[in-house]
């Protein structure tokens, strides 16, 4: 896991882990689909859409636009702990689905919103840039080949190991 400063102080307010929302439930249980060697959260694939691979400089930024979920809009109460649960139902579906590629999830927190995003790790690509502490925002990565659940949140989030 890869967090700023400002994501740490965002997880340390969390009292517990909400119950994930059934819609956030639904989106994330559609299935994947596999598009110009992109994967996508089949929910979240439009029917037509007009962007494609060409619209973006490379995969993950593809996959960025289409697999990202705006959380506070299931939940705004509690849209970081529904972001976690997202993550993490997230995380299980996919090392279901796909044991060969690793997924790695993203979330950024601004003042109007918790965004989620997906996108399948590449050697050669990043959504994010590699240090953390230059983005204005609470931001943190974690990928499908660590452990999450609450615990290893806390865990970060106090320094316990």
């Amino acid at each position: 896991m890869e967090s700023n400063a400002l994501m740490l102080d965002v997880l340390r307010g969390l009292q517990a882990l909400p119950p994930l929302t059934p819609l956030l439930s639904d989106i994330l249980d559609a299935g994947f689909v596999i598009k110009d060697g992109c994967y996508f959260v089949a929910a979240l694939m439009p029917d037509s859409t007009n962007v494609s691979l060409s619209s973006f400089p490379d995969r993950t930024g593809y996959e960025c636009f289409i697999n990202s979920i705006h959380v506070e809009d299931y939940d705004d109460k509690n849209p970081v702990g529904q972001a976690i649960q997202s993550i993490m139902h997230m995380f299980d579906s996919w090392r279901f689905f796909n044991s060969k590629h690793t997924l790695v999830a993203i979330i950024s927190v601004d003042d109007l919103s918790v965004v989620v995003k997906f996108h399948v790790k590449r050697s050669a690509e990043r959504w994010l840039g590699v240090d953390f502490s230059a983005y204005a925002d609470p931001v943190m990565s974690i990928d499908s080949s660590e452990p999450m659940d609450a615990s290893t949140i806390v865990g970060v989030v106090t320094g316990a190991k």
